[in-house]
């Protein structure tokens, strides 16, 4: 089956396609693309998981077609970042 892997760095997002087994969990599909992500700094032991935007676990078994989102911890808290740019003026 078909699926795609999609991740982000703080200067590129990557989408890769990938054909793996029928009933492969998010966890085995993350192993093809290990050695890159872990070249990248993510940790997939650490990192949360999803597909299609909702957070899932990472035994959850793939469907066809299915987008596989490794996700990176934020740098900033998004509501101390938004209270510093209002007070600069740049709401």
């Amino acid at each position: 089956m078909k699926v795609l892997i999609s991740f982000a760095t703080p200067s590129e997002q990557k989408e890769v396609g990938l054909e793996v087994p029928q009933d492969s969990s998010v966890r085995s599909i993350l192993g093809f693309l290990a050695d890159e992500l872990s070249r990248l700094g993510f940790d997939l032991e650490a990192s949360p998981v999803g597909i299609w935007g909702k957070v899932c676990a990472p035994d959850t078994i793939a469907k066809e077609g299915d987008r596989i989102e490794v996700y990176r911890p934020l740098e900033r808290d998004p509501k101390e970042a938004r209270r510093v740019r209002a007070k600069r003026g740049e709401a």
